[in-house]
C-alpha cells in the first residue's frame, strides 16, 4: 500500500485539481480516503477532514495539495510502524531505521515514533529488559556481548547499564561462564582462555573459573 501511494501520489503539478470523491469504504481505524481529479489519492483522518472543510469539487491548491500528502504519510507510515511491532518488539533505533529504508521522511518518521512512544507501544526501556532476558535465557553470553548487542541496536547508554545491573548480575556472570568453560572442555578446545576471551568475559571471571580462586579484579 505504501508503495501504491508514492507512485500515484505525485508532486503538485497541475492547477486544476480538485476532490472527486472521499471514500470511507476502502478507509480504516477512522480515516477517509480522498481522491482527487487526476486519480492520486491520499488517506486522512476524520479530525484532518473536518478542519480543512474537505467537500467533493474543492478546488485543491498547491498549500491543500502539500497538506494532504503529509498526513497521508503520516497515517500509511503510522500503519507501517504498528505492522512491524505487530510482528516483534522494536527499539526506536530499529524501528526508524526500518522506516526510513522504505522511503519515509526523518520528519514524519519522528512524529510517528513520538506518538507511538505517548501511547506506550514504543518503549526502549523496556525492548532493553526483554531483550536481556531472552538473550541469557537462549544463549551463553557474557555482560560485554549483551551490553554491546544492545548498543547496536541503538538503546541509551544509560538504560543499558540500569537494565544490567537489574538483569545480569555477577552470579549471572559466571553462570554463563562456567557453561562455556564446560562446553569448550567437552569439545578439547585450546586455548580456551582466548575463546572466553572473545566472548566477552572479563580475564579476572576467565580465572575464576579456571580455578585460580579469585574473584572480580576492581576495574
Amino acid at each position: 500500500m505504501v508503495k501504491k501511494v508514492q507512485e500515484e501520489n505525485s508532486n503538485f503539478q497541475n492547477g486544476n485539481l480538485y476532490i472527486e470523491n472521499i471514500d470511507t469504504k476502502r478507509a480504516a481505524d477512522d480515516c477517509l480516503r480522498v481522491v482527487l481529479s487526476d486519480g492520486s489519492f491520499f488517506f486522512v483522518r476524520y479530525e484532518f477532514y473536518i478542519e480543512n472543510h474537505l467537500c467533493l469539487d474543492l478546488i485543491v491548491d498547491e498549500n491543500l495539495f502539500e497538506l494532504l500528502e503529509g498526513e497521508s504519510s503520516f497515517l500509511v507510515c503510522n500503519l507501517k510502524a504498528y505492522d512491524l511491532l505487530s510482528r516483534r518488539d522494536h527499539s526506536r533505533r530499529e524501528l526508524e531505521i526500518k522506516l526510513l529504508q522504505r522511503s519515509f521522511s526523518k520528519d514524519v518518521i519522528s512524529l510517528v515514533l513520538e506518538k507511538m512512544e505517548l501511547r506506550g507501544f514504543l518503549n526502549d526501556k523496556r525492548f532493553a529488559q526483554k531483550r536481556v532476558k531472552s538473550l541469557i535465557a537462549r544463549k551463553v553470553v557474557s555482560r560485554n556481548f549483551v551490553k554491546s548487542d544492545l548498543y547496536k541496536k541503538g538503546i541509551d547508554r544509560e538504560i543499558i547499564d540500569e537494565v544490567l545491573k537489574a538483569n545480569f548480575s555477577d552470579d549471572v556472570e559466571i553462570d554463563m561462564a562456567r557453561k562455556l568453560y564446560s562446553k569448550l572442555l567437552e569439545r578439547k578446545k585450546d586455548n580456551i582462555v582466548d575463546k572466553m576471551l572473545s566472548k566477552g568475559f572479563n580475564y579476572s571471571t576467565v580465572k575464576y573459573i579456571m580455578g585460580s580462586g579469585k574473584g572480580f579484579d576492581d576495574e
